[in-house]
């Protein structure tokens, strides 16, 4: 082990338990890498090369801690990172393409390097289909992390095995604004024949005059009546991403559609800032394409915990899951599932 204050990258300090945290790790880790803290970008210059000297520079460069045994990296290049990324993301091109992955601890926020399977993932083809809807934003900075996180959940689908073409993805192009009928008739035009549909909304909410959820585009808003309609029309089971504030507000009528998963960013009512939900939720995605809909969903929480420790802020979002099996909706609350917080398949 080496240390190299203030960072202390391989000290097992960062992490309660020390080396037991490591070897908890180790041991439930299967086929999901986690991708941890987001929306904090970090300017990295770290050149491709010994694995050990990179995670240095990683740990240097975004001033977060990293654990991993020196045995652990012997021997492994890692390729160049060049760029403003998130901390995670930032790991995860670092350690595309060697047999390590980085796991993010929710209670410290710091980093642990595991070793992944070398059994290589074939993508399946599924028959699936998925609309990726881009609403309003206040300026373009925020435009911007949308249009990231639709990108984001663009790959992870295609890397799921949703086919690229079947992949629908719509925004504003900056000339013609993207209005409510042009979504609702995207949806309502979705195949017949496939077996299953993912909807992802990223954006922000309004509410109407009686407080119920508004997803804001340009003209018309998206009611929840709105929502639960076209929902109900979507072929196949029906998966349902709402990165918005207030998106809450949204799940109980959904709860009462057939075959519809659907997690909200944000509890109902109280939580009105953007939320981090949407590009955690898409990096998850990239990183773990196989994880179930629920765990992706816990894991996607687990990486809001993350960014609101590392930054010490108050958290101001709290996911909200369909519970099917319980027929009710529930808080993504990580402690209730350690190991699906961690980013690791639950039991």
């Amino acid at each position: 082990m080496i240390s190299t204050p203030p960072t202390v990258w391989p000290s097992t300090a960062a992490f309660p338990g020390g080396g037991a945290w490591l070897a908890l790790f180790a041991g439930l880790f299967l086929f999901a890498p986690a991708r941890g803290e987001e929306a904090a970008r970090h300017a990295f210059e770290i050149a491709a090369g010994d694995a050990e000297a990179a995670l240095r520079q990683f740990s240097a460069q975004s001033e977060l801690q990293v654990l991993v045994p020196t045995e652990l990296v012997n021997g492994i290049r890692t390729r160049e990172v060049r760029g403003e990324f998130t901390a995670q993301a930032a790991l995860d091109r670092l350690l595309a393409g060697t047999p390590l992955v980085a796991v993010a601890d929710p209670t410290s926020g710091a980093f642990a390097i595991v070793r992944r399977p070398a059994t290589a993932r074939r993508i399946p083809v599924l028959n699936a289909a998925a609309v990726i809807v881009v609403g309003l934003a206040t300026d373009e900075v925020q435009a911007q992390r949308f249009r990231r996180a639709a990108q984001a959940a663009r790959e992870g689908l295609t890397a799921r095995g949703v086919p690229a073409a079947a992949i629908t993805l719509l925004m504003s192009d900056g000339t013609t604004p993207l209005r409510r009928e042009a979504i609702l008739e995207t949806l309502r035009g979705q195949k017949a024949t496939v077996d299953e549909t993912w909807l992802i909304l990223l954006g922000n909410a309004a509410v109407d005059r009686n407080g119920g959820p508004m997803f804001q585009v340009s003209g018309p808003r998206i009611s929840a009546e709105d929502l639960t309609a076209a929902a109900g029309t979507l072929p196949g089971r029906k998966f349902v991403v709402l990165a918005l504030a207030r998106s809450g507000g949204f799940l109980p009528p959904l709860l009462a559609v057939a075959n519809v998963e659907a997690v909200a960013a944000t509890a109902a009512t109280g939580e009105v800032d953007e939320p981090r939900f949407g590009q955690m939720w898409s990096d998850a995605l990239v990183a773990n394409p196989d994880m179930s809909f629920r765990d992706l969903a816990y894991g996607a929480a687990n990486r809001v915990a993350v960014f609101y420790r590392n930054h010490r802020l108050g958290q101001g979002e709290h996911a909200q899951l369909i519970d099917r099996a319980a027929g009710r909706i529930v808080a993504v609350s990580p402690p209730d599932a350690p190991g699906v917080a961690a980013g690791l398949p639950s039991p």
